[in-house]
C-alpha cells in the first residue's frame, strides 16, 4: 500500500475552479426567505449561505488549523462579511483543563447584485447534488427580482417565492437532475 502524497495548499482564486461548488454541495444552501412586513411591504429575500463548523479538544490541538482563512477568502470573493462564532465547553468542570472549543464560520450573500455574482459562479461550476435544482429555482427568483423588482402581483416575486418553497430544499419531492 502506498502512502498518500500530500499536495501543497491550493491558493488559486476561488472563482478559477470548482472547489467552492463542491464545498457548497456539502455545506452550503440556497434559501428563500419570505418576510412579512408590519411597517413595510412584504419582501422575498433569496440568499446563498455556506457555513463550516469545527470542534477541537483544547488540550490536544497542536495543529491549530482553522477554516477562518478559506472562509475569509470566500467572503472577500463575494464582497460580504464573514460571521464567526466561538464557544468553549468545559468537559471536566472540577479540573478546568479539559474542554472543547467549537468554531463556526458563515458566509451569507443576500444582496441582489452580489447574488448575481453567486449565479455566475454556479452557472460556470455546476453543483452535482440535488442542490443544483435548488440553485436553478433560486436563480429564477433572483433574475425576476433583478428585472422586475419586488412585487405582490400575480406572477411576481412573492408568488414565485411562495410557490418555489413548496418543493425546495428539505421539502423537495421531485428530483430531475440534468447537468
Amino acid at each position: 500500500m502506498e502512502n498518500i502524497k500530500i499536495k501543497p495548499l491550493d491558493t488559486s482564486d476561488i472563482g478559477s475552479n470548482a472547489w467552492l461548488a463542491g464545498m457548497t454541495d456539502a455545506d452550503g444552501n440556497f434559501s428563500i426567505n419570505l418576510m412579512n412586513g408590519k411597517n413595510r411591504s412584504n419582501m422575498v429575500m433569496p440568499y446563498y449561505c455556506l457555513e463550516l463548523k469545527q470542534t477541537y479538544f483544547k488540550n490536544n490541538n497542536n495543529i491549530n488549523l482553522s477554516y477562518f482563512n478559506i472562509m475569509s477568502t470566500i467572503a472577500l470573493y463575494f464582497n460580504v462579511n464573514l460571521y464567526s462564532r466561538e464557544r468553549n465547553l468545559n468537559l471536566q468542570p472540577s479540573t478546568k483543563n479539559m474542554y472543547k472549543t467549537y468554531y463556526s464560520y458563515k458566509v451569507m450573500v443576500a444582496n441582489l447584485h452580489k447574488n448575481i455574482k453567486v449565479m455566475k459562479y454556479f452557472n460556470k461550476y455546476s453543483l452535482l447534488s440535488s442542490k443544483h435544482l435548488d440553485f436553478l429555482d433560486w436563480s429564477r427568483l433572483v433574475i425576476l427580482i433583478y428585472n422586475e423588482g419586488q412585487s405582490m402581483k400575480t406572477n411576481g416575486s412573492w408568488e414565485l417565492g411562495t410557490n418555489l418553497r413548496k418543493n425546495y430544499n428539505k421539502t423537495m419531492t421531485t428530483f430531475i437532475l440534468f447537468h
